[in-house]
């Protein structure tokens, strides 16, 4: 082969891989950000996330030795942010939305408070309105409630 040719091979190669190189790295400066507000969070409440999850726009992390859960979820310009203290929880529960034999609209876990005067509490872990479809969410949810279960 010629030189041209080797150059318009390796050209063709870098367009072809850059955008998946790019995307790759957008998608963990995403990731660092999430954890880094998660991290936060914990932060605020004297607590150090040891075991973290991150799935489309939402994140779940939780503190062994605290008892403590935290969540957090971008919907559009505003975030939602939750610490619970799995001390004052006295069940978790997955909640499944869905009409008959239909597919899953929604999934949530649930908590109920030891406290009577507490209304129970719910993170959104799939929503169809808002992600197009169900992925891992489901075995996901399933594995937090045996983590959170495991440890109230």
């Amino acid at each position: 082969m010629d030189l041209g040719t080797s150059i318009i091979g390796v050209i063709i190669i870098i367009t072809c891989v850059l955008p998946f190189v790019l995307i790759c790295i957008k998608k963990r400066k995403q990731h660092k950000k999430v954890i880094d507000n998660l991290s936060n969070i914990a932060k605020m409440n004297k607590a150090t996330i040891e075991t973290n999850e991150i799935w489309n726009q939402s994140a779940i992390g939780f503190d062994a030795t605290n008892k403590m859960l935290f969540f957090s979820k971008k919907a559009s310009e505003s975030g939602t942010f939750e610490a619970l203290n799995l001390s004052e929880i006295i069940k978790s529960s997955v909640v499944k939305y869905q009409n008959n034999n239909q597919p899953i609209n929604r999934l949530e876990l649930k908590f109920e408070f030891n406290d009577k005067n507490k209304s129970d509490k719910s993170i959104e872990f799939y929503n169809q309105n808002e992600t197009l479809s169900l992925v891992n969410e489901l075995e996901l949810i399933e594995k937090w409630n045996s983590i959170i279960t495991k440890s109230i």
